[in-house]
């Protein structure tokens, strides 16, 4: 699979896990999506973030954008075991050098939308969500464009970027 037809998945750490920030992801990043299953909608994962934090079971909720979003192919909300939520948005873009510039440019959105500071990016593939600590690790090692400490680190050379990759702690 070259990247030209991957999929970039760009995961956030919620500051704090709530149905507020939640919601203002979705406001900010997939305004009139749809829910990718039957099973659950968006005021089903609202209100599963507004438990408190030790009633969280593990899931992953998945939604589609309205059509006319240009780069967002799909949202996400996952729950980490400890509570903690990781919200996610799959990109694809034409060429490498525009999905490493989008990938850089929509961490800094969801820095500057819900007040994320750590974030990184993988080449379709779920996010760590073992617990809040180990998602803020992962993305002090993961390679840019990553997010750590509300700083963007950007790709050195987007001409040459073959995707992100996942380096093991």
């Amino acid at each position: 699979m070259t990247l030209e037809h991957a999929l970039v998945d760009i995961y956030a750490l919620l500051p704090v896990p709530t149905s507020t920030a939640v919601a203002a992801f979705f406001d900010a990043f997939c305004p009139n999506g749809t829910s990718a299953s039957s099973d659950y909608t968006l005021p089903d994962v609202l209100a599963a973030a507004g438990l408190t934090p030790a009633s969280h079971e593990p899931a992953s909720f998945y939604f589609r954008p309205a059509p006319d979003q240009q780069f967002v192919r799909a949202a996400m909300v996952h729950f980490c075991d400890d509570g903690a939520i990781v919200v996610g948005l799959s990109i694809a873009a034409a060429t490498p050098r525009q999905t490493a510039l989008h990938a850089e440019r929509t961490l800094q959105a969801l820095a500057d939308a819900i007040g994320a500071t750590y974030g990184y990016c993988l080449l379709e593939s779920l996010p760590n969500t073992e617990s809040c600590v180990a998602f803020q690790r992962e993305s002090r090692i993961s390679p840019p464009p990553s997010l750590v400490n509300g700083v963007v680190f950007p790709v050195p050379d987007p001409d040459s970027w073959l995707g992100p990759t996942f380096l093991a702690p």
